[in-house]
């Protein structure tokens, strides 16, 4: 199997303006057999996938389309930045590239997002 793409970190990215539930959900059962991948070669499992910067991007804008409610800004912001420098374009709220791009808990992820996809 395949591992994650620069496609499936852009889908993420471009999935914050969809209005289309159901074509995130379709996405989103895309990309998720290659977030299983990456989880057991690292060992991790459950937790793991559903705290993965593509599936916390995917399911915020599906609980946005479905309650339209608040939601903890500190995660979305947190998975929003993960995802942004897999794609090599991120930068901190303060406007200035990170050192990793990254920060706390987003440490754990590999990147492996390549100019494919």
């Amino acid at each position: 199997m395949p591992k994650l793409t620069r496609n499936d970190w852009q889908n993420a990215y471009y999935s914050q303006s969809a209005v289309n539930l159901s074509g995130l959900v379709h996405s989103l059962t895309e990309v998720l057999p290659r977030i299983w991948e990456e989880a057991q070669a690292v060992q991790g499992g459950t937790a793991y996938v559903n705290e993965h910067p593509i599936v916390r991007l995917y399911t915020a804008q599906m609980c946005w389309l479905a309650y339209r409610e608040s939601m903890p800004m500190t995660l979305y912001t947190e998975a929003m930045r993960e995802v942004r420098h897999a794609l090599g374009d991120v930068t901190d709220s303060g406007g200035e590239k990170s050192e990793t791009g990254r920060g706390g808990p987003g440490e754990q992820w590999p990147v492996e997002a390549t100019p494919e996809g």
